[in-house]
């Protein structure tokens, strides 16, 4: 199911740009922008996520097939990297409590 997280404290659903934000934090812990509460990315969420990180060493073979200038690898990569942070927000879960990967 893709949707912006929800609150599991106070139910308010995140803005896109919060939720962006937020994920560029390094602590575990999300605090919630309505009600301050701590929120944690469930760890479905972060397998999720993670595969995203496939997408760039995967295309390398497509670019070198097609010898694009450097100005289209610049485009094409940049263009990339704007599509998986919009993704990004689509693929969160938030949790009342951390859950560790292993």
């Amino acid at each position: 199911m893709i949707y912006i997280p929800t609150c599991n404290h106070c139910g308010t659903q995140w803005a896109w740009w919060q939720t962006v934000k937020r994920s560029f934090t390094i602590s575990p812990d999300l605090p919630c922008p309505h009600c301050e509460k701590e929120q944690f990315v469930t760890k479905r969420s972060k397998k999720r996520s993670g595969l995203l990180g496939f997408v760039t060493p995967l295309s390398i073979p497509i670019v070198v097939m097609l010898q694009p200038t450097f100005i289209g690898i610049l485009l094409f990569y940049t263009s990339l990297f704007i599509l998986l942070v919009s993704i990004c927000p689509f693929l969160m879960e938030l949790s009342n409590e951390e859950e560790f990967m292993f």
